[in-house]
């Protein structure tokens, strides 16, 4: 395979002149590997098919290597003879390393995407970890928030929530009921447009009382009801805190005692009846306990004695009836206090004569009181 032509390009790809080259051996004056192939499996492809193209790695004069493709084609005689070859080269040493490279990128830009889709696979698990956990803390608030709504309406007060501008934001099932109204006619509105009062914009006004430092507030208080009815309500005012401390406004609860004040007034009626009607019999009576200590007695006894309530009450019965420290013989009160039934006993004081009779206070179930 001696070279006969060897054109300009050449000279330029490989750095020798024509004159160098023509003549000799095209093996003696460039060296070629054949990466993918063999010389030997080169020539027999070329003896068979007439052609053969593919890549080579040759040394050009100055001792570089350089990629080209080559193209081998078989030329002959008019008898069909081989008497030669025609090898066009093209010079792709820039483009096979903008291969090299373009593999080398590829596999760093592999590398990294590897890389961060770990990183992404990670953070993802943590963000899925975090958004299951913020899910089971919303679940968590839910119920909370369902619970305490539930004991919220279920409460037996009445309860109302205003925050610091004195608007109404929730009151509960025993607040709408005790109050004739409509939750959601009032939820929004201002408290002193609702429910006005006496102490509305004064600084009496319990919210105002909160904000100034109060912490908590009980008062009794009169509410007229849509149809005139008058019921009684104790007023209990605390503040209202968020999850920070930071004050929101105020939990009023209303209890209505107006059942408690009619007994609480009836009791005192008939304690003072009791009294009354006590203190109208002609006869000294006096109530004692075990200890024969008089605990109360009634006009007609603080006369007989000629002595004030105070210098009566607390005192020992014998002392004061008889001058004595100890009980008279055949003491009605010693009797009684055995047999659990009334006693009477005829006594001389000087001239005079008096009838004692002792009855027993017992409970319900016959035990002294």
């Amino acid at each position: 395979f001696n070279i006969t032509t060897w054109n300009k390009a050449a000279e330029i790809m490989y750095g020798w002149q024509a004159y160098e080259v023509v003549g000799k051996s095209i093996h003696k004056i460039i060296k070629s590997v054949y990466p993918f192939v063999q010389w030997e499996d080169v020539l027999e492809e070329i003896l068979k098919k007439d052609y053969w193209k593919g890549e080579v790695i040759q040394k050009c004069e100055d001792g570089t290597n350089i990629n080209v493709l080559s193209a081998i084609s078989l030329t002959k005689d008019s008898a069909e003879n081989p008497i030669g070859i025609v090898m066009i080269t093209h010079d792709i040493t820039e483009r096979k390393r903008a291969d090299v490279e373009m593999r080398k990128a590829r596999d760093e830009l592999e590398i990294r995407v590897k890389k961060r889709t770990a990183e992404l696979i990670k953070t993802n698990e943590v963000l899925l970890f975090e958004i299951n956990g913020r899910k089971r803390m919303e679940e968590a608030i839910k119920v909370a928030y369902a619970e305490l709504n539930q004991i919220f309406n279920a409460a037996g007060d009445g309860m109302c929530v205003f925050d610091k501008d004195f608007n109404i934001l929730r009151i509960n099932e025993t607040f709408s009921i005790l109050l004739h109204i409509n939750r959601d006619e009032v939820v929004g509105r201002k408290c002193y447009e609702m429910f006005p009062g006496p102490l509305c914009h004064t600084p009496q006004c319990p919210l105002n009382l909160i904000l100034n430092g109060e912490q908590r507030i009980e008062r009794e208080m009169v509410r007229v009801l849509d149809d005139g009815t008058q019921i009684i309500c104790l007023i209990t005012t605390t503040a209202f805190r968020g999850p920070d401390g930071e004050l929101i406004g105020i939990v009023e609860t209303l209890k209505d005692i107006t059942r408690a004040k009619q007994i609480e007034q009836a009791t005192k009626n008939a304690a003072q009846q009791w009294r009354i009607t006590f203190d109208a019999i002609h006869d000294a009576v006096s109530l004692l306990d075990t200890e024969r200590k008089i605990q109360r007695c009634n006009m007609a006894m603080k006369k007989m004695l000629g002595m004030s309530f105070k210098e009566i009450l607390g005192n020992n019965c014998c002392e004061l009836m008889h001058g004595l420290q100890n009980p008279i013989d055949e003491c009605p009160l010693s009797r009684m206090m055995k047999s659990k039934r009334r006693e009477l006993q005829a006594v001389q004081s000087g001239d005079q004569w008096f009838n004692i009779s002792v009855d027993p206070l017992l409970d319900e179930s016959g035990i002294d009181l």
